[in-house]
């Protein structure tokens, strides 16, 4: 239907001219008109005061509250995304716009007497990050699994009130405020939670099951998804808790602990498990 949309696309072009003259003049939803034109509209002085209007609260002197760059750029950015704006301005011009409209002190780099809603679970984030988390570490995590980590970290604090965040979340914040990669943006490689052991749980219950195989009436090889089946039924009485690795971080850690010569494509020789 290439050519229909083609022919629909010429004759409504020269019906109304433009795109923008059938907004003017044809279109009576003003919530519509106000977003399209949003930028044509309003300067980069404009949409900087819609921001602070927005996102940023000023609090008492006591209050001791300060926001830092970083944490004032990932309220911008995060403005952004609620509006569905592009990248107006470079950082430098922001900065400067942002500089001219609150107060900061240049000394310390800080916007002081302020604050944003936005930060209240941004700094849980990166509280747990920083208490919980070491990187350069031969392990990974999936953002699924961090959650649920963050939740249960929430929970241990006595933070029930705190927003519990999402995926999305929670990869905005790791991007924006460490230096770590999203793979897919699924996986951060190379941490370690110290809420969660992941190998060392393997260890043990890939030595359970060795024992539980071992000894059954039938030794046979076993491919690795009834393992992990098997791994997944069993784990929560082994390790008494309820975490689980998917079955991506099964596999490849199998793979990495069984001797190659075990390994028949996705099933592992039945004389591993009586060795």
């Amino acid at each position: 239907h290439l050519l229909d949309i083609i022919s629909v696309a010429l004759h409504y072009s020269k019906r109304f001219q433009c795109s923008d003259h059938y907004l003017l003049h044809h279109t009576f939803n003003t919530e519509i008109y106000s977003n399209i034109f949003y930028l044509k509209n309003h300067t980069e002085l404009d949409i900087v005061h819609h921001f602070i209007k927005e996102y940023i609260v000023q609090v008492p002197k006591q209050s001791g509250l300060v926001i830092r760059w970083k944490e004032l750029y990932y309220v911008w950015k995060f403005f952004l995304k609620e509006h569905h704006l592009p990248f107006i301005m470079f950082i430098k011009q922001l900065r400067n716009l942002l500089n001219q409209q609150l107060d900061y002190q240049s000394a310390t780099e800080i916007y002081p007497h302020i604050t944003s809603p936005i930060l209240s679970y941004v700094s849980n984030i990166r509280r747990f990050w920083h208490e919980t988390i070491t990187t350069g570490e031969p392990d990974e995590f999936e953002i699924s699994e961090l959650c649920g980590l963050y939740d249960l970290w929430l929970k241990n604090e006595g933070l029930k009130k705190a927003k519990i965040v999402n995926e999305a979340v929670m990869i905005s914040i790791v991007e924006h405020f460490y230096d770590v990669t999203v793979l897919n943006k699924k996986c951060i490689q190379d941490i370690k939670c110290i809420m969660w052991n992941k190998r060392e749980d393997m260890k043990i219950v890939l030595r359970e099951l060795k024992i539980k195989y071992k000894f059954s009436p039938e030794l046979y090889e076993r491919s690795i998804t009834s393992i992990y089946s098997d791994y997944c039924s069993q784990a929560p009485n082994i390790l008494q808790h309820e975490n689980i690795v998917s079955k991506q971080y099964f596999s490849k850690y199998i793979c990495q602990v069984i001797p190659e010569q075990y390994i028949k494509g996705n099933k592992i020789s039945e004389h591993y498990w009586s060795t």
